[in-house]
């Protein structure tokens, strides 16, 4: 079985937001219509045709508001798993201790010469720090008593604006990986074993090869069936790894 290298990662990861993304658009359309929004005429006729049912007979403002919530808690988590994912790749090293998530943040919006480029821009940096502020709100539980209407001007203004953005750069960034790194050049471990196989096959026949240019000059008579061996070891070595 392949192991998931770091675009595969990236990739699962991006799919796995795009789904969240839809999941708190949703989530903030029933929360508009809980609290007596009126659709725009366009949106409202698309909604009767395709009979779109947001609400359900149960659910009340504070489900959609805790729904949403949980699931810009599971957002923020996707970006930080790609984010930590990146340093142990490149930087070697994660923030610890109070404040990572803001050091982690710092971490991607610089580059590492001769290592990575910067994965966000310093516009990103800001909107996902202040998403990240707004996202803590879950963690309390504070965003039971907030109004709706903060709810979903916070997600409309900051989270829906940020997402398509940050993609798009979390997309360029893994566009830059090295060959290996990139989705779907995955190593089996029989592919590793068997290029670590053909690696201790060319050192040996290497070293074979410096043993017969040594005897070469030193052997005659008796060692010429050895010198004779080593002379096809060479040519074999050459076959194999077209030197």
């Amino acid at each position: 079985m392949a192991k998931k290298n770091l675009g595969t990662k990236i990739d699962a990861e991006i799919e796995q937001l795009d789904y969240v993304y839809k999941r708190v658009k949703k989530n903030v359309a029933v929360l508009k219509r809980l609290d007596g929004y009126t659709f725009p005429p366009e949106i409202q006729k698309i909604i009767e045709q395709e009979q779109i049912n947001f609400i359900d007979v149960e659910e009340t403002i504070e489900d959609k508001i805790d729904s949403t919530a949980s699931n810009l808690e599971k957002y923020y988590s996707g970006v930080e798993r790609i984010f930590e994912s990146i340093a142990k790749e490149f930087d070697k090293t994660q923030p610890e201790g109070d404040g990572w998530h803001q050091q982690l943040l710092k971490q991607m919006l610089k580059a590492i010469p001769g290592k990575r480029n910067a994965v966000i821009s310093e516009q990103i940096f800001k909107e996902l720090g202040k998403f990240k502020d707004f996202r803590n709100f879950e963690k309390h539980n504070y965003l039971r008593s907030v109004n709706p209407k903060i709810v979903i001007n916070a997600v409309e203004t900051s989270f829906i604006e940020l997402h398509q953005p940050l993609m798009a750069q979390i997309k360029q960034f893994a566009n830059t990986l090295p060959q290996e790194m990139q989705a779907g050049n995955e190593v089996t471990f029989e592919e590793k074993q068997q290029q670590s196989s053909q690696a201790n096959r060319k050192e040996y026949l290497t070293y074979k090869a410096k043993v017969a240019a040594k005897n070469q000059s030193e052997t005659s008579g008796y060692f010429g069936n050895i010198l004779q061996q080593e002379k096809t070891d060479i040519a074999i070595a050459k076959l194999i790894f077209q030197e």
